[in-house]
């Protein structure tokens, strides 16, 4: 908290405010309107990666329950560490009587991970085009070399581990070896997250048309990922952290500090409001395990 409430301090210390308050008043609410729209539909999608992906660890659970416990997850997002301390909440209620907790909170890792991975494999392709020119030459080059690189070392896990007497062993080579020996699971999840990703890319061209900014389209993917990585960063809720990295990528386009502070304060806008659907879910459901499928039962 006190490393977001620092950096918020520091960038609103260094903005032209009157800048800051004229483009408040001129912020067309109409189109934050569209992503209040949008950003749930985004998370439901999520929602049905997430069960995807459980179901080829062998838990079987209904969508409804899941999409409930998605949102609650982003609302324990606003009140945990980093942007990913709701996962926590997931990966606890998922399915906790059933003695597979752990492949509860893989399942989880694996939700977020194939997001991530989708994510930093699209920015780099932006990167390596003409889009990505402005961004200094260790950035824009380094970042793509260093998503091939982690990819590759991804893909070899199974054979770096395979032969070694760790507990990551038995992780990589018994619980999670199915992505391994099917990667068509691994594909399928990383098309559920680039279909995501664009969607969350979908309301940044709304918050930049709300704040009449001239900002190419492509050039979200990079925001969007560089400001997702900075707010795992140690953060309330990666508020601070996340806004900086906002501030810089869009000054380098010529996007004057002010309106990149409060393009960050709007994308989180969102995500809050947004996320509060699932503290109504909350109050009406509480934290109860998501039931299995009726398949699932029957087996």
């Amino acid at each position: 908290m006190l490393i977001s409430v620092g950096l918020i301090s520091f960038f609103l210390a260094r903005v032209d405010f009157s800048q800051l308050v004229i483009a408040v008043e001129k912020t067309q609410i109409r189109f934050l309107l569209i992503g209040l729209v949008l950003y749930p539909l985004a998370q439901i999608i999520s929602a049905v990666k997430w069960q995807y992906l459980a179901k080829a660890l062998g838990i079987n659970k209904e969508l409804k329950p899941m999409v409930g416990l998605y949102f609650i997850g982003m609302f324990f997002n606003l009140f945990l560490p980093t942007s990913i301390g709701g996962d926590i909440t997931r990966g606890l209620y998922l399915n906790p009587d059933s003695g597979k907790t752990r492949s509860s909170f893989l399942s989880v890792l694996l939700e977020r991970g194939s997001g991530l991975i989708a994510l930093v494999l699209l920015a780099s392709v932006v990167m390596l085009t003409p889009f990505g020119a402005t961004l200094p030459a260790v950035l824009r080059f380094g970042f793509p070399a260093a998503t091939v690189f982690a990819i590759v070392f991804l893909s070899i896990l199974p054979w770096i581990f395979g032969k070694t007497r760790t507990r990551i062993r038995k992780l990589i080579c018994e619980d999670l070896i199915v992505f391994w020996k099917e990667p068509r699971i691994t594909g399928i999840a990383i098309l559920y997250s680039i279909l995501f990703h664009s969607i969350l890319v979908a309301i940044h061209v709304c918050i930049a048309k709300a704040l009449s900014l001239n900002i190419p389209v492509p050039y979200h993917f990079v925001t969007l990922a560089l400001a997702s990585l900075a707010s795992l960063l140690p953060s309330f809720n990666g508020i601070g952290v996340r806004d900086g990295a906002y501030i810089y990528l869009l000054s380098l386009i010529g996007i004057d500090k002010a309106y990149g502070l409060l393009f960050s304060l709007l994308w989180f806008s969102i995500m809050a409001i947004s996320s509060f659907i699932g503290c109504i879910v909350f109050l009406i459901r509480g934290l109860r395990p998501t039931p299995t499928t009726k398949m699932a039962d029957q087996h």
